[in-house]
């Protein structure tokens, strides 16, 4: 399946929670894209940048995506 993650990457927008919750499901077929603006708590968006890319390809953080792009996402 295919996951949508669409705000701010926040703490409390919960993306670490997310990716935790991925991470116990590792053996399924699915990835995951994280859309929203990093900037808003650049520690957190670098740890959780950092915890994606453990992911390899099935997680992807595109940062803000315009109107026609998240509606294809």
């Amino acid at each position: 399946g295919e996951l949508l993650c669409v705000g701010a990457v926040a703490e409390h927008k919960g993306q670490d929670i997310l990716l935790s919750a991925l991470d116990a499901l590792r053996e399924l077929d699915w990835t995951c894209t994280i859309a929203g603006a990093c900037d808003a708590d650049p520690s957190f968006a670098e740890r959780v940048a950092s915890t994606a890319a453990t992911f390899g390809s099935r997680v992807r953080l595109t940062g803000v995506l315009h109107p026609e792009a998240l509606a294809g996402a």
